[in-house]
Formats: C-alpha cells, structure tokens, sequence
C-alpha cells in the first residue's frame, strides 16, 4: 500500500513524500528481498550502481550472455539487469525488420511493457524516439517535463525516455528502449554510453543465440534423415 501510495505522489509532482513512503515500505520488504522493491522507486532512495558495484553488474551479465542459450530468458535478464541500473520503470527490444530499404521496429521482447500499451495513442512519441535512433542510428534522451498536478500512474503519460541503437557489424538490428512515467528526469548523459555498451552485447547475444538454435535445428535434421535411412 505504502509503495503504491509512493507512486501516485510521485506522479503528482511530490517527491519527498513519495520518498519518504518508499523509505517506510523498504525496511521491512528487504529482510526477505530486496526484489520485492521496484526500480523505479528504489531509486529515490538508494543511488545507482557506481564503481565495483556497476562491474559487478557487468560482469555478472557477462557471464549470463554465454551461458544462457534460451533468446527468451537471455533478453529477460538483459532487460531485468538494465532497469536495476538506470532505474527504468520499463524496457523493451525491438528489433529491425522487413525490407531492407525501409526496416520497422518490431516489438521482441519487453520488461513491464505490454503489446497493446505500444500500439496505444499514448506510446506515439516513443515510437517516433524508437524509429528516429533506428534510422540515425544515435541514441537519444527525451523527457516531458514536470508531472502535472492531479496526474497520476493512470494517465500512463511518459516523462523520460532513453533509447539507443543496437548495432551489429556496423549495421542497426534494433533499437534498447527504457522509459520511466513517474519521474522526468530518470536518465542522463552517461546512461547514453552504458546503454550502448549493453545494447551491443545484447545484439551479439542474440546474434550468437540464433546461431546456436540453427545449429540445433540442423543437428536434429540430419538425426532424422539418418533415422529414416536406418529404418
């Protein structure tokens, strides 16, 4: 109660009362886990990951990236890692597809963002941000300024985007898209250059993911033509 509590002050502009609520409901929840807290608000009260911290996260993701040959988990924890350290309420991978000349970003794989939420009136700025850094091929912040008074999570307006290109042998496969609705100043600067960082492991994850998933199909082909030819 107290966190949702915190978030609609959050939207209507008052963020120390919505710090002080996320303060209270945080004590308790993180003797069991600190999971238990979301992103978006645990980062009124604790600062983001910064030195060791931050390459642990890297190097923890790392080491998932080889390991993980499932593309739907592999893009679940890169999204999942990246909310933790940037402090996104929600995040998505669109990949670049269709004509060679004139590719769409097409929904792949999303944290706390749904298919139907992309396709509404209110996700059209960021579907302009999405196709602009897929066409540039430059990342890009936007933010919408200062919540209004007596908006709240419903109105599902976005204060702040991030969005950077993912980039595989020098050509754009898709777009790392993060975005916050409570708070509008959610990313700066440097999440820019972190962004891109993680956008082309994820591009290379997928990349080697696919590549692992046909051979696997061609194994099992070649086990069933030998199959019937025994038989």
């Amino acid at each position: 109660s107290r966190l949702e509590l915190a978030r609609q002050y959050l939207a209507g502009g008052d963020r120390e009362t919505a710090k002080d609520l996320t303060v209270a409901a945080t004590e308790p929840l993180d003797t069991f886990s600190e999971k238990l807290v979301p992103d978006e608000l645990r980062i009124l009260i604790k600062d983001r990951p910064a030195g060791e911290f931050l390459l642990k996260e890297i190097l923890n993701l790392g080491q998932k990236v080889v390991t993980i040959r499932d593309n739907r988990d592999l893009v679940q924890h890169i999204l999942s890692t990246l909310n933790r350290i940037t402090g996104a309420e929600r995040s998505a991978i669109f990949l670049l597809e269709g004509e060679e000349g004139n590719p769409r970003p097409v929904l792949r794989a999303s944290k706390n963002l749904t298919s139907e939420q992309v396709i509404h009136r209110c996700f059209g700025s960021s579907l302009g941000l999405i196709e602009d850094v897929a066409r540039t091929g430059k990342g890009r912040i936007l933010a919408d300024g200062d919540p209004e008074k007596g908006s709240g999570p419903g109105t599902d307006i976005i204060r702040s985007r991030i969005c950077v290109p993912m980039i595989l042998r020098d050509k754009t496969v898709g777009v790392l898209y993060h975005d916050n609705r409570l708070l509008s100043s959610a990313f700066r600067e440097s999440d820019l250059d972190l962004l891109s960082y993680f956008a082309a492991l994820a591009a290379f994850a997928l990349d080697n993911a696919r590549a692992y998933e046909e051979i696997l199909q061609g194994a099992l082909e070649v086990h069933g033509s030998m199959a019937r030819v025994a038989e």
